[in-house]
């Protein structure tokens, strides 16, 4: 018989302290994903450079500069996670808003049968 998950936990955009980054990149050898992690440093971002701390990788595509602007093309999930992210950080400074935005996230582990 399996349980119903009564925990739940809800946040607000405010709540966010850190967010960490994980590498999505594979090891070639071995097809293990990096899972390397770092903190991304809302507000200032000097010296911020977007590789894996773990294994290099690249995590922003970046262009030459003489490349035309209509050519500089990303990917949706790229441009989707830079964006959550810029979202975020505008979100943390706004003192007054129409309504807040909450999420709700599961608390529990999945029961095993």
């Amino acid at each position: 018989m399996s349980m119903v998950k009564q925990t739940r936990h809800v946040f607000e955009v405010g709540d966010i302290l850190t967010v960490r980054l994980v590498c999505n990149y594979r090891d070639k050898d071995t097809e293990r994903p990096c899972d390397g992690e770092a903190i991304y440093p809302f507000g200032d971002r000097k010296g911020w450079v977007w590789v894996c701390p773990k294994c290099g990788g690249p995590w922003k595509t970046d262009f030459a500069s003489n490349m035309p602007p209509e050519m500089r093309i990303v990917s949706q999930p790229e441009a989707a996670s830079l964006g959550l992210l810029d979202s975020i950080e505008t979100l943390l400074g706004v003192a007054c808003a129409s309504f807040n935005i909450r999420f709700e996230i599961d608390g529990e582990p999945d029961e095993k049968d």
